[in-house]
């Protein structure tokens, strides 16, 4: 039987040997976080973010949007507690990075209420700029004439419906796809659409097929899946379409 020094010598001797991995830093800024692949997101990187303030929370959703100096981040809140939140609350979050459906967001949250203050500006950006994705978790401000509300699943779309004299519309992805081939019925041709979104319900696959779309994904992409698709694309299109401009 060893000794206890003995043992100790051991123990010390094996960490030497194989040293535990360095821990990994605190991320104190949403565009540290917002930044990160969702590989290097999933690795769970301790955050801890001071004075940040709720752009919106949606406690039914699990929804929480947040703002810094540097940027915005998404709070996982499913699962946890509902908090009396409101737009322009300060937050202490503490809690670790995880992948996300676009980006990278908090997961597993401490919350604490810190103050209260005035929304910061929001800086106005058009309507393209918005939809491209560019403007992800970002406080901004877009002018322009709504014509239709609807209510959306987990799909929405951005639909030119010049054909109909509409111009350019917001409307749910499965509604601006079957407008789409109600006027392909009447003037004929076939336009591919395929379906992407952050959140792979297990019915929306076949919500997409019966409103017409040719294809579902869901993120995160798929690198095989995308080619697979785009292959399909190609081989279904007319000679015409695959001829250089």
């Amino acid at each position: 039987m060893l000794a206890p020094f003995a043992l100790a010598l051991f123990a010390r001797r094996a960490i030497e040997a194989n040293p535990a991995p360095s821990a990994l830093p605190t991320l104190t800024a949403a565009r540290q976080i917002h930044g990160l692949s969702n590989e290097e997101a999933a690795r769970g990187y301790p955050v801890r973010l001071d004075g940040a303030i709720v752009l919106y929370y949606n406690a039914d959703l699990g929804n929480l949007f947040l703002f810094d100096p540097t940027g915005g981040v998404y709070v996982e809140m499913r699962g946890q507690k509902s908090l009396p939140l409101r737009p322009g609350d300060r937050l202490r979050v503490e809690g670790v990075s995880a992948p996300g459906g676009y980006a990278p967001l908090v997961d597993r949250p401490q919350i604490t209420i810190l103050s209260h203050g005035p929304m910061p500006p929001a800086p106005r950006v058009s309507l393209d700029f918005l939809l491209s994705g560019a403007a992800d978790t970002l406080w901004v401000e877009v002018e322009g004439i709504v014509r239709k509300v609807v209510e959306s699943d987990h799909l929405t779309a951005y639909a030119d419906q010049a054909a109909s004299g509409q111009g350019n519309v917001l409307m749910d992805g499965f509604e601006a796809t079957i407008a789409i081939r109600e006027g392909e019925h009447r003037n004929g041709g076939h336009q591919r659409i395929v379906a992407m979104t952050a959140y792979a319900m297990k019915d929306d696959a076949g919500k997409c097929l019966v409103a017409g779309m040719d294809g579902y994904l869901s993120k995160p992409i798929q690198v095989r899946q995308l080619c697979e698709l785009l292959e399909d694309t190609a081989a279904q299109a007319p000679v015409e379409a695959l001829r250089p401009i």
